[in-house]
Formats: structure tokens, sequence, C-alpha cells
């Protein structure tokens, strides 16, 4: 054999070995992934079946309606409530994780909400919808106003919501919306946010914001000062995957959330904040405007940053907010 056919038998056999062992880890990294999940998540049953959810803190209870793909592990972006003297819970809502799809409309995602408050002996709630939570937190404090104590609204749905065009034909599109690739693309995602993690945050802001490239240029920056900002958004792509085990939830959302045809709030008297930008290009302006229009009690705060802002230039002022709203509501 020739130094050529030498060369292609090594090439091949080291392309080989690199597929066997991206593999091997891509399986190690799900088993792993799911007994994480599995260990943190507690599985109850209520009069509505059973779901699945995460709690920790003493004092009033932050209820949060996650967004899509998620679960009850996102409930880390109100964890820094715990140490303000709140507690938090966040449920998988149906589809996501181990809470079944038996409940799949708005309302009875509500309902289910209400059957889990009820086993755990919880009262009274602060409920608070982040992005795809949005209408599941409305419906609630429209029809349990006697159990919402105050109201968040954070980048929320409340009303009809369609995705945004940008995403056809990216890799964000190959990761969120193909169920054959989703655990393997989030996956090799990760591996590429510990090598470039600017680069994958760049990619996200021209995606779900409207931010012109200096005001980017801003955000990023304000990211490389403050390295604890990429280990949040290290935990937000951690609460989408692996994505296989919310697709069901995720795919029911995009179903229901297109064919709202007008959400109700007549009953929602309860203080309400609502915190988005206005350069959010994923859940538009136009959600905060109405909520602005329809709940007499409502406050607003414009942060910098689109469907990032959580982890932006104002992620401190939003977290800020957060506790001074809650504070007053005691």
């Amino acid at each position: 054999m020739n130094t050529t056919g030498y060369i292609l038998i090594g090439v091949f056999g080291t392309i080989s070995l690199i597929i066997i062992m991206t593999l091997l880890f891509f399986l190690l990294w799900g088993r792993k992934r799911r007994k994480e999940l599995v260990r943190n998540g507690t599985l109850i049953d209520t009069s509505m079946g059973q779901v699945e959810y995460w709690i920790e803190g003493t004092g009033t209870t932050i209820v949060m309606c996650h967004g899509g793909p998620g679960g009850f592990d996102q409930g880390y972006m109100l964890s820094h409530l715990i140490a303000e003297g709140f507690q938090v819970l966040c449920f998988s809502r149906p589809g996501y994780l181990r809470t079944p799809l038996q409940h799949n409309t708005i309302n009875a995602q509500a309902d289910l909400l209400n059957a889990l408050l009820v086993k755990l002996d919880i009262p009274k709630v602060v409920i608070a919808g982040v992005s795809a939570g949005g209408s599941i937190a409305l419906a609630f404090a429209q029809n349990y106003p006697e159990k919402t104590k105050g109201l968040m609204m954070e980048a929320a749905v409340s009303h009809e919501y369609n995705p945004q065009e940008d995403i056809e034909g990216t890799i964000w599109e190959k990761v969120f919306l193909n169920a054959k690739l989703q655990d393997f693309m989030i996956y090799f995602m990760m591996i590429f946010f510990a090598i470039i993690p600017l680069v994958i945050i760049n990619s996200m802001l021209k995606i779900e914001t409207t931010l012109s490239k200096e005001e980017r240029k801003i955000f990023i920056s304000h990211i490389k000062s403050h390295p604890d900002e990429k280990k949040w958004f290290k935990k937000l792509m951690d609460s989408t995957a692996p994505l296989s085990i919310r697709n069901t939830g995720l795919q029911n959302d995009l179903e229901l959330f297109k064919n709202i045809t007008e959400t109700k709030v007549n009953n929602i008297l309860c203080p309400t904040i609502i915190i988005h930008s206005q350069q959010d290009n994923d859940v538009k302006w136009e959600h905060a405007e109405y909520l602005i229009n329809k709940i007499p009690q409502a406050e607003i705060f414009k942060p910098f940053g689109g469907h990032l802002m959580w982890f932006g230039p104002d992620a401190d002022a939003i977290r800020k907010k957060r506790v001074d709203f809650l504070r007053k509501l005691q």
C-alpha cells in the first residue's frame, strides 16, 4: 500500500473516531441531564392529574409560568427572590418534561396550576408570566382573582402570537423546531457556547431583538465585563435541554397562541407590573401595550435588550424592580 493509502486510512479512522466519541459524549450528556431533571423536580398527584414542580424559599409565594421551551427548571430566573425573603414555585406546564399534556388549553393550564396550589396548601400567590407563560399567568389572574395577590408580566405573551419570520432558515429554527435534530443541535450549541460564547449570544440578539449593530455592541460589551451574565445565559440554554422532552409542550404552545382571539383581563384588579423591552422582536411591544391599556393597576418598566433583557445591561434593574414591586405587596 502506498503512502496515500495510509493517509486516507488514517484520515478515515480519525474521522470515524471523532464521530463515535461525539455520539458517545452526546448520549452521556443526555442521560446525565435527564437524571438531573428527575432529581431536582418533584412529581405530585393533584385533582387534575400529575404535575412536576420545584419550590424553594419561604414567605410570599411567587409562581412562575415558564416560557417555551422550558420547564420547572426555568424557575432559576426568579431564584434571586429567595434571598430576598420570598418563596419561588415553578411548575412544568402541560407537555413539558414530566407533566403530561392532558390539559392543553390556556384556561385548563390555569386550572391545573390551581389544583397544584390546593395540593400544596398555598392559598394566595403572586403570579409571574414569562414569555410564553404570559397567557397562562393572565388566565390564572383572570379566573382566580381571589387567589392572586399580584401579577408580574415579563416579555410575556398577552394575545395572539406567531413566531417571528426572522428565525426561518437559521440554526435556531433547526434547534427549536426540528424534532429529529433538537437534542443533537442544542448539544452542539452548548459546545460552541463554551468556545465562542459572544458569537452565540450575538446570533441570538440578531433574532430575538431589533437592536441595531451599535446597540448589540453595547449589549455584548456589558456581557464581556459581567462574566456572571454568561453563566445566566448558559442556564437559559440548560433550561431548554433536552428539547425532545419539552417539544410536546412547545408545539402545543405554538398551536394555542396563534389561535388566541381575545384575552379577557376584566377581573384583573390586583397590582401588576409589566416588564417589557420595546426592542423585543419575539414577543413584540404590542403585547405590553395591550396590558397597559386593559389593566387599571398596571405599571410599566421598559428595559434595554429585547427578548434577552434578563441578562443584558438592565438585568440588575429588572431584579430590583421585581423586589420593589413585591415589597409593596407585603
